[in-house]
């Protein structure tokens, strides 16, 4: 469970944790917060690849907009691939 997840593993390994089926936060102080975890553990010399793709727009966009609109972070990734997800009633199945 994501709790369990987030008091068992140690901060320190947050940054290359494969993200599979953990929380993630859009919170910018929480620990689960992908991009806080790569501006606390990379430089500008590493080579970053973000893929954002995590089925829930709720999250996914704030983590995109806080990748895009904080220098701290968008000066560190090196590329960025975003699937967008959208939720249109017109297009559910029945």
């Amino acid at each position: 469970s994501k709790k369990v997840f987030e008091d068992l593993l140690p901060e320190k390994y947050f940054a290359s944790y494969h993200w599979i089926n953990t929380g993630v936060s859009a919170d910018k102080e929480s620990k689960l917060n992908i991009l806080r975890s790569i501006v606390s553990k990379f430089g500008e010399d590493d080579f970053i690849v973000v893929k954002l793709d995590i089925d829930t727009s709720a999250i996914e966009v704030p983590l995109a907009h806080q990748l895009l609109e904080d220098d701290s972070i968008n000066k560190l990734v090196d590329q960025f691939y975003f699937e967008h997800h959208v939720h249109m009633k017109e297009i559910e199945r029945c």
